[in-house]
């Protein structure tokens, strides 16, 4: 049994062939993990494989006695304690408004802020003073609050003077009304609550919010939440620079109900009728009845997960992320925090050895840096390992980047101990998976036959293979495919390192080939703008391109930064390239945008065409007619997307009619056949000028992104679906007649919605690339 983002699949051939378990999946009881809070959501009894806890990434937790056909909710919050009654006593009235605060640490540009926003501007001329109570907990830092109002034409911003709160207590604070801009036009009203670079996630409390006229008369109020439930037209604010408060609720309502994540379930092994749950939230839950009935332990809150000491049932090792390890040895009564663990490594799993329980193997992690911890004496002692001997043949990433072949482990996941030697240890994790066969004294990789990559391109030329794969870079393969070396970067390199979209490759009269590949570095001591290597030596070494935007786009690009997801070449010269970047211009920045770029000297310098499509968000779709060399197509996305021609060689545009306008792909044939795909697969045989969908037939899923052709065959195609989540949702398809009919081809591919699909006609195969490469004879 495995838990997927979609639900919970299960393998009855040892892992060869996966069915979903229908009751699980999104829809029903949606028994899926959530990315990084689940450990080990789903246990299986040892005796009864037919026999199943499971719990889901938003706290439900369920058991199933018949292999997962049908499902039984297990009821473990019924052992909550009920809550106690309200210890905070208004500051006036029955009731007042929680607000739900978060603070980060350091952060001192961005507060948070309830609002009330008025349709029709307010008369407050007959008001001196704007007054409110603030609460903070005993256990909060001091805040600062202050009331603000907007009025006029203008909106005009003024804040009073900003008052410090007294944790435990309520804080009065007001705003003189005396200087408002227009005080017959109030537009909104706020409180602004600052934290200061201080850290704090908590409920604060705001109640007594009035307008206190000029004379004897009554205040006004226009904040009391004396009833159940009502927001009293108050709400949190959106806006990007007041991201602390992100909920509300009235103190007379009841408290929302806590979900938050499981983490793992547990059976003891010896007696499989004791289940552990391991929340993120509420700590750990105990059954001794197979989940009839249950209690809270007194743990920290934080659970990430537990072992039974093998041989002594009441003894318990717990990790608790940043709260470290406990012990108990009554069964989870009582608790003992294990010492000589970093306080900031999150502790993340445990194994112990069932051979000597004094032996116990961990895995954590320190932000995006991994750890294996092993202790020899229970728990007391402990010694640290992260390095691992790399598989540069499995795994052949940065090859030049680790002293003596030695790397460190990122984040990890997961680790796993083997039921037959438990000498042998397994972690999985962020980059690289690595393997113990000495008890965890010493690590080596462990990536061979995992999809590893992910990959954005790839291209046939010959005789070898080039591919790019996100956040590893540029690789080529001699041998089919069967293994790879990596041209760039051969080690981690600030500014270089990143993202890798596209790459082009041809072989010249020399037998060296010329590449290309497009890469937009990941952020490190500052922000670094797309750029273009190009080599001429087959890889060994690589030039930077010039001519390129110095910044990256913010406006109107696909994923909030535009990338340079799009090359195509000219098949008639292939130093004539074409380069797609997202982005429109930003004057304010003395940005040009990106959009479509030329270079003649095969990808070494770039010039931004003047004219450009209509927009010039996009995702890969950039194509070369390979029958008119100076007629260029353009995918565009969203509004006034669809397909651009230019016939002049990006001289000038023309949107096409007949496309939809959220387009991920353009490719260009050379039998005079153009595809796009977006929504579906539109197909022009009058080079863009008229088009035709030509994918509508039953159960296909998602957007079409992939697309390929045969060069000798103009009524052979395929294209791929892809969703956008977690799911499997997707295919490959292939069609023999121009498109008039298609065929489900996805077969046993693991990865169902590959996002590049390539047909290499050379050796008769298609190609599907996305999470992992694979291909197929055709």
């Amino acid at each position: 049994y495995a838990m997927s983002l979609d639900g919970i699949v299960r393998t009855a051939d040892g892992g060869a062939s996966w069915t979903p378990l229908p009751e699980t999946l999104k829809g029903k009881l949606n028994l899926s993990a959530k990315r990084y809070a689940s450990v080990r959501p789903v246990a299986i009894h040892p005796a009864s494989p037919e026999t199943v806890y499971a719990g889901s990434g938003n706290g439900a937790a369920y058991l199933t006695r018949d292999g997962g056909r049908s499902w039984t909710e297990l009821d473990y919050r019924a052992a909550l304690a009920a809550p106690a009654a309200p210890a905070v006593a208004p500051a006036s009235g029955a009731g007042f408004l929680w607000a739900a605060f978060n603070a980060p640490a350091n952060d001192w540009k961005h507060h948070g802020r309830l609002e009330r926003y008025y349709a029709k501007p307010q008369d407050w001329s007959a008001y001196k003073t704007f007054s409110a109570s603030v609460y903070t907990p005993a256990d909060a830092p001091a805040l600062k609050v202050a009331l603000v109002v907007q009025s006029g034409a203008g909106w005009t911003w003024q804040n009073g003077d900003f008052a410090t709160t007294k944790p435990g207590e309520w804080t009065p604070v007001s705003f003189d009304l005396g200087g408002l801009a227009d005080p017959r036009a109030v537009n909104m009203a706020h409180i602004m609550v600052r934290a200061d670079g201080q850290a704090f996630k908590g409920e604060i409390g705001v109640d007594a919010v009035r307008l206190v006229p000029a004379g004897a008369a009554a205040p006004l109020p226009i904040g009391e939440w004396d009833a159940s439930g009502s927001d009293e037209g108050w709400r949190a604010s959106k806006a990007s620079d007041a991201p602390f408060i992100a909920g509300m609720r009235a103190s007379l309502a009841p408290p929302p109900a806590v979900k938050g994540a499981i983490a793992s379930i547990v059976l003891d092994p010896a007696n499989p009728a004791t289940v552990y749950i391991c929340h993120r939230e509420l700590g750990v839950f105990k059954s001794a009845d197979a989940g009839k009935t249950w209690r809270q332990l007194e743990t920290p809150r934080n659970a990430s997960h537990l072992a039974v000491v093998p041989g002594r049932a009441s003894a318990l090792v717990g990790a608790f992320e940043k709260d470290g390890v406990w012990k108990s040895a009554n069964g989870g009564k009582t608790w003992t925090k294990c010492p000589g663990l970093p306080a900031d490594v999150a502790q993340r799993e445990i194994a112990v050895d069932p051979r000597n329980p004094n032996v116990i193997h961990l895995v954590g992690n320190r932000s995006w840096g991994g750890y294996c911890f092993r202790s020899d004496d229970g728990g007391e002692t402990w010694k640290t390992t992260r390095a691992f001997t790399r598989d540069l043949v499995g795994n052949p990433t940065e090859p030049d980047g680790h002293v003596n072949g030695r790397k460190e482990l990122s984040a990890t996941t997961n680790l796993a101990m083997s039921p037959s030697d438990p000498d042998t240890l397994f972690v999985s994790a962020n980059w690289n998976n690595a393997v113990s066969t000495d008890g965890g004294r010493t690590w080596r990789e462990s990536s061979r036959g995992a999809d590893i990559t992910c990959f954005h391109d790839l291209r046939f030329a010959g005789g070898r293979v080039f591919a790019t794969a996100m956040d590893e870079g540029l690789f080529t393969s001699a041998d089919n495919g069967a293994t790879w070396k990596q041209l760039a970067p051969r080690k981690y390199t600030e500014g270089e390192s990143g993202h890798n979209w596209r790459v082009a490759a041809f072989q010249k009269d020399d037998g060296e080939f010329h590449v290309v590949a497009t890469v937009s570095p990941w952020r490190g001591a500052k922000e670094y703008p797309n750029h273009v290597i190009v080599s001429d030596d087959s890889g060994k070494t690589f030039k930077r391109a010039t001519g390129l935007p110095t910044v990256l786009p913010k406006k109107n690009a696909m994923w909030g930064e535009g990338y340079a997801r799009a090359l195509s070449v000219d098949p008639a010269n292939p130093l004539t390239m074409y380069l797609g970047i997202d982005g429109d211009p930003e004057p304010d920045r003395g940005f040009a945008g990106g959009g479509v770029f030329k270079s003649v000297d095969g990808g070494y310098t770039w010039e931004q065409l003047a004219n450009q499509p209509g927009t010039r968000r996009m995702f890969y779709g950039l194509a070369v007619d390979p029958t008119d060399s100076k007629r260029i197509f353009w995918g565009g996305f969203g509004a006034n997307g669809g397909v651009w021609r230019s016939e002049d060689a990006g001289a000038s545009w023309q949107r096409m009619n007949g496309p939809d306008a959220y387009l991920f792909n353009v490719e260009a044939t050379s039998h005079g056949i153009v595809y796009a795909g977006g929504n579906d697969l539109w197909k022009s045989t009058d080079h863009g000028t008229t088009w035709k969908k030509i994918s509508t037939f039953p159960g296909r899923q998602g957007s079409v992104v992939g697309i390929a052709w045969d060069p000798e065959n103009a009524k052979r195609v395929w294209f791929s679906s892809a969703t956008w989540d977690g799911s499997d949702k997707g295919g490959i398809y292939r069609s023999d007649d121009g498109g008039t009919t298609w065929t489900d081809i996805s077969g046993d591919i693991p990865y169902r919605k590959p996002l590049v699909l390539r047909y290499n006609a050379a050796t008769k195969e298609l190609w599907a690339a996305g999470v992992g490469a694979f291909r197929t004879k055709q």
